[in-house]
């Protein structure tokens, strides 16, 4: 009798666990580069702007950011802000990865010289010609859902972040 109780809750148990897991952990190997690709977010974006710990960090990001992509899996959607973005299987809504590339040109339609900024609608710390070629080096949504790009010059040379609309990317 006690068996057959233990069997009968131990069947119930994993019947309501299987049909309402509490919370759903992407499959590996999604579940681990996820792990790895926000602890690198966390030294890319908690860094100093001029460390070399920062870049190789920044530069991790990027390269999980890619297997992740690789793999099909997405962060944020469009419209979304960056505090709603999350990793999920890629839909036709989702935000794909900038891939860093030297094929960026600068092209502000109001003819004057980009803007170039300390973040997201940040202050203006310099300028970018029109025609100068351009490395995306990371990307981020604005609170209006704008997308943003941080640049270096095509030397490796961070400068700032730009308006992603005033770029002519070709991969």
């Amino acid at each position: 009798m006690k068996a057959a109780l233990v069997i009968s809750i131990a069947t119930s148990v994993l019947v309501q666990t299987t049909a309402c897991p509490a919370q759903t952990r992407p499959p590996e190997p999604a579940a681990t580069l996820i792990d790895l690709w926000a602890d690198a977010n966390g030294r890319c974006r908690g860094g100093s702007g001029d460390s070399a710990k920062t870049d190789a960090a920044c530069a991790e990001r990027e390269r999980l950011g890619e297997r992740l992509d690789g793999l099909d899996w997405c962060y944020g959607k469009r419209g979304q802000i960056g505090a709603e973005m999350q990793w999920h299987g890629c839909v036709s809504s989702s935000l794909r990865p900038e891939r860093a590339t030297a094929n960026c040109v600068i092209a502000d339609p109001t003819s004057t010289p980009l803007n170039v900024r300390t973040g997201p609608n940040g202050k203006i710390i310099g300028t970018v010609p029109n025609g100068d070629r351009a490395n995306v080096i990371d990307q981020a949504v604005d609170r209006s859902g704008e997308r943003w790009v941080y640049i270096a010059d095509v030397q490796g040379q961070p400068l700032g972040w730009v308006f992603r609309r005033y770029l002519v990317c070709r991969n």
